[in-house]
Order: C-alpha cells, then structure tokens, then sequence
C-alpha cells in the first residue's frame, strides 16, 4: 500500500467524513429532536448504567454547566432519572429510563436500517473493508485507545 498519500486527499476525505456526519446528525436531530451531545450522553448513559453527573462532563470533555443543562433537559424528556447522593449531596446519578432505552433503540435502528438498505450493491469484501476501518477510524485520528474502550 502506498503510504505517501497527499495531503490534499486527505484533506478532502476527511471534509466529506465531517460532512457526512454533520448532514445525518441533522436527519436524526430533526427525527427525533435530539443533538449529538444528547444522543452520545444516552449511549454513554446506556453503557454506564450508575455514572454522575460529573462523569458525563469528563467524558463529553464539557464544562459541568453545559453538562447540568443537557442532563436537565434529558430529565424532562424522561429519558434519564436523577438521584442525589443520601452521603455527598453534590454527587446526582444518573440513570437511563425506558423512555431513553426505547428512543436509542429506535435511533439505532433508523442508522441500521439506513446503513443495510445501501450497502446492497457493496461487495462483502467492500462492506468487511469499510467495517475495519470504521472499527480503526480511532486509531487513524489518533484517539486513545483509553478514550474509546472506557465507554
């Protein structure tokens, strides 16, 4: 494999990469009206089932106040629960509701369905080849390998 790739097409793959994502964060926001921080704060939330407050806002790597907002509005939405600590008043965990189990699973569903309704005229080479790299992309922009597993 040639590794002495321009820098130029780098460039624009990783445009069209940030675009494409940027343009379908827009199709699930207007679907079910909920951002990328909302829907990343549900999957972690998912993932950790007895996270606070504060482990939310180190991993989103967003001030606390940015954090409490997110969260209150998940709450009213009723797809997280919030319970203070009965020792350390200052520690609210966190917790996924069925209202936010069922709206991932229909998000993850829309994005599956998506995906498997256009990779029909792929190859099963081609479709293992973009899973691998999906699965690398990590690696390739240089995210710790600590930052990805943690979740």
């Amino acid at each position: 494999m040639n590794k002495n790739i321009k820098r130029e097409k780098i460039d624009e793959d990783l445009f069209l990469v940030l675009k494409t994502i940027f343009h379908y964060e827009r199709v699930i926001e207007t679907r079910y009206g909920l951002n990328f921080d909302e829907i990343y704060a549900l999957q972690f939330m998912k993932r950790n089932p007895k996270a606070r407050v504060t482990d939310l806002s180190d991993e989103l790597k967003l001030p606390m106040f940015t954090v409490s907002r997110l969260v209150n509005r998940l709450h009213q939405e009723g797809y997280l629960s919030k319970e203070k600590d009965s020792i350390d008043k200052r520690n609210i965990y966190l917790q996924l509701e069925k209202a936010g189990s069922e709206i991932l699973n229909e998000i993850e569903h829309t994005s599956y369905e998506r995906i498997m309704g256009n990779v029909t005229k792929m190859t099963d080479e081609e479709i293992s080849a973009m899973l691998r790299m999906a699965e690398g992309l990590h690696v390739v922009l240089g995210v710790t390998e600590n930052v990805i597993r943690k979740a």
